[in-house]
């Protein structure tokens, strides 16, 4: 499998709910405890039962110092398209 000349890096995918956020910190910490490279963090500000991921993200970083945090790019564009539509 090609890699396209990026490092392979291993991590979570983590639903940010807003029905127990300790729990998503505690799944970003597991994260790093287990030597993994990445916490990723789905992204869609239309879903009232999600965190707002930037404040999440800010949050994550707060309580640990090996991960990589990262906004899922294929989801960004969700985010732009609803900022636009409000600005309009």
């Amino acid at each position: 499998m090609p890699d396209y000349g990026h490092e392979l890096m291993l991590g979570t995918f983590i639903t940010p709910t807003v029905h127990d956020p300790g729990r998503v910190l505690r799944v970003a910490e597991l994260t790093e405890t287990s030597n993994l490279d990445i916490a990723t963090f789905q992204d869609h500000p239309y879903n009232a039962d999600f965190l707002d991921t930037y404040t999440l993200l800010t949050w994550v970083a707060a309580k640990t110092a090996g991960l990589s945090e990262r906004h899922e790019p294929s989801v960004a564009s969700a985010r732009d398209a609803c900022t636009s539509r409000r600005q309009s």
